[in-house]
């Protein structure tokens, strides 16, 4: 019986070690601003994203949310574009900057979509089969925009259980 609980244990034990611990992803939120029109939109992405590099490509695959509305417009571009497609970051310096895009970065066609063609040019799809508007006076400022927490496993539950069992196990022993 004892073994069995300290084989228990033994396992429990290895699988915390293993476990990733329970923190949290910080997500890094890029607003675009026009000196005329104001706000346009913002793209969120996890931090971890980032390595440190000029000139570095993310692919739509890691945007964790897209909100772009052209100024006076109603329609909202809130999907990623296709996977292949994406934005470029300068990330060497305290915070990643958006410097172009590659494809749409939202949505697939200017009608519906999201460009970034440089760091201070965005066009915007104004809605199916209403063309879309450019903007030539964006600056993005980045941000953190929070946290995303990251799951923890449930070899706390071994753990303890482990516990549990050495306890009883010592206990009906002194019985």
């Amino acid at each position: 019986m004892k073994k069995v609980l300290l084989a228990g244990l033994a396992i429990g034990l290895i699988g915390l070690s293993m476990a990733p611990s329970n923190s949290s992803a910080s997500i890094l939120k890029f607003t675009a601003t026009s000196t005329a029109s104001g706000e346009l939109g913002y793209l969120e992405y996890d931090s971890s994203s980032f390595d440190g590099t000029a000139f570095q490509f993310i692919d739509n695959t890691h945007l964790l949310s897209i909100d772009f509305a052209s100024a006076g417009s109603s329609f909202h571009v809130v999907t990623p574009g296709p996977s292949s497609e994406g934005t470029w970051f300068d990330s060497t310096g305290m915070l990643p900057t958006v410097v172009g895009g590659s494809g749409f970065t939202g949505g697939t066609n200017s009608d519906d979509g999201v460009w970034i063609a440089d760091s201070y040019y965005v066009e915007i799809g104004l809605g199916q089969n209403m063309g879309s508007q450019s903007y030539r006076d964006v600056h993005w400022t980045p941000d953190y925009a929070g946290s995303q927490p990251v799951p923890e496993p449930a070899t706390m539950l071994l753990m303890g259980t482990g516990i549990a069992g050495l306890i009883a196990a010592r206990r009906k022993k002194k019985a």
